[in-house]
């Protein structure tokens, strides 16, 4: 080795050592004072204060954090089924004559509620005629004067306290919905009246054009209003729990 070359090694060498054990300049040290105060800064709390004019403005007002019924839904279209298993034909006890209908179509009626009264051909007697069952009455087959057996029925009584309906899903949610979901129903006709029910069956093929399955469901009735074949709006609770929770518009972004 020449000496021009001794003369470099030992200044990298010397530089190696003072760059490990000297001290930092005072650069270095004060960045590092820096970082700690910017670390201690994040820590502290940051308090807003908006005065109680800009308050009112603004709409704010206080709430409590708080345990809440919270649910995931699934948003289906559908329709009212035109077909119902809770139809129910009505006899006379006699043959004879019917003297009297009290009902036309689209009664509402009770169990118990005299329907018709019928002149008995062998007494000549009056005879009630008699529901056994509440529902609306959906066929008058006979009219008044009309000779009647025990085995005619001159009324039908539908119970649409309880209807069915249909709903499409899309093929990409097939695997959220099953039979026993909580269903929650609207229609246009009757805005502000949800009508609850649960699906009890999901179809076993998907429709090869719209891609979709069909859901079908029983929807409480009790008040008669669902007729049909009326279009239905429904969301299917797939998941619901209680969650600790507060107002989605208190959720403020910055940043």
């Amino acid at each position: 080795m020449n000496k021009s070359a001794s003369l470099v090694s030992a200044a990298i060498v010397t530089f190696f050592i003072i760059g490990c054990n000297g001290t930092k300049p005072d650069n270095a040290a004060k960045t590092h004072e820096e970082k700690e105060h910017e670390k201690h800064d994040e820590n502290e709390t940051r308090t807003l204060s908006i005065s109680l004019e800009s308050q009112k403005t603004m709409g704010m007002r206080l709430v409590n954090a708080e345990k809440r019924h919270m649910e995931e839904t699934l948003d289906v279209t559908g329709e009212v089924s035109r077909d119902t298993d809770k139809t129910y034909h009505v006899f006379p006890q006699s043959a004879g004559t019917l003297a009297v209908i009290n009902v036309r179509y689209g009664n509402i009626v009770n169990k118990g509620e005299i329907l018709a009264v019928l002149k008995n051909a062998e007494t000549s007697k009056m005879e009630n005629v008699v529901s056994e069952y509440s529902g609306i009455v959906s066929a008058v087959n006979l009219s008044q004067g009309q000779w009647v057996d025990n085995i005619t029925s001159p009324l039908t009584i539908s119970d649409m306290r309880t209807v069915y309906a249909n709903f499409d899903v899309y093929e990409k949610d097939a695997g959220k919905v099953f039979a026993g979901q909580k269903i929650k129903a609207t229609n246009v006709a009757y805005p502000g009246t949800t009508f609850d029910g649960k699906s009890i069956f999901v179809s076993l093929r998907v429709d090869d054009e719209t891609r979709t399955i069909k859901i079908r469901a029983e929807i409480n009735n009790e008040n008669y209003m669902l007729k049909h074949g009326m279009f239905l709006s429904a969301s299917i609770v797939i998941s619901e729990g209680t969650y600790l929770s507060v107002p989605a518009t208190a959720v403020q972004h910055w940043g």
